[in-house]
């Protein structure tokens, strides 16, 4: 029996929402939770990954699982990079450019940012987020909670008694 996977979903001009869905179902499937009605008109993407999955695809085929994002969006749309914005993040002291989309949660542009950084040493919920005044972001939030400009400039460091690899 497989165990249902848990994936955050980001349909297009809507709030994301977390799915528990068995990973032996299909994309059509997952479509089908997200809008019962619209499902037939709808495609699915991958964070990072702009080609649309095939519907009759089962989702572990697709490299889906758990903690997975994935956006929801109109067929023949080129997919969530329309809405997509850039923003600086400065990662102990050394500045990243980053993509978001503004409804994603926080800590995927955390992981994004210590990606880019080459910091894997610890885990995204070890490290603290704030924006140019100094205020702590909650990275469960939503991106466009920040109200980040084209100018803002994040930070993202340790919280206290950290300590990591960077490399």
């Amino acid at each position: 029996m497989n165990k249902e996977i848990e994936i955050w979903v980001y349909p297009e001009e809507a709030e994301p929402k977390l799915c528990k869905i068995n990973p032996e179902a299909t994309v059509e499937d997952l479509l089908k939770v997200i809008s019962p009605d619209q499902h037939h008109e709808l495609c699915l993407t991958l964070s990072g990954d702009d080609a649309p999955k095939e519907p009759n695809h089962r989702l572990k085929d697709c490299g889906i699982h758990t903690g997975h994002h994935v956006h929801c969006h109109p067929r023949g749309k080129t997919g969530h990079h329309r809405h997509e914005r850039r923003v600086e993040v400065i990662v102990n002291g050394k500045p990243v450019h980053v993509k978001y989309v503004p409804q994603e949660h926080g800590r995927l542009l955390v992981e994004r940012a210590l990606e880019k950084s080459h910091n894997s040493g610890q885990k995204p919920e070890n490290w603290q987020l704030r924006d140019e005044k100094g205020a702590t972001l909650d990275q469960s939030k939503p991106v466009r909670d920040y109200k980040l400009t084209e100018h803002s400039k994040l930070f993202l460091n340790l919280k206290a008694g950290g300590g990591g690899a960077v490399g």
